[in-house]
């Protein structure tokens, strides 16, 4: 997905989530878990179509991709550590 692609797509969930907020306000109904759902899935599926774009990125930065990559690793590595120190 190019970047217009993707500011569309993230303008359309948040429209999503609007109308789902703008729905339970009208209706007075209280689905505070119902809405923290509605988000947490948009933003979810925001991330997920990130994903996709690693190999466009990868293809023109191969450094930067290798510098994430390893950020990353120690990242998961320290968090590791912690959790099992505790």
């Amino acid at each position: 997905m190019l970047g217009g692609e993707k500011i569309i797509n993230v303008k359309l969930l948040l429209l999503l989530v609007l109308s789902v907020v703008v729905i339970v306000i009208i209706v007075n109904v209280v689905f505070e878990q119902c809405v923290l759902a509605a988000v947490v899935i948009a933003n979810l599926k925001g991330v997920f179509l990130q994903i996709l774009d690693v190999r466009t990125l990868y293809r023109r930065s191969q450094f930067f991709d290798l510098v994430c990559s390893v950020c990353l690793l120690v990242h998961l590595m320290v968090y590791t550590v912690n959790s099992i120190c505790k």
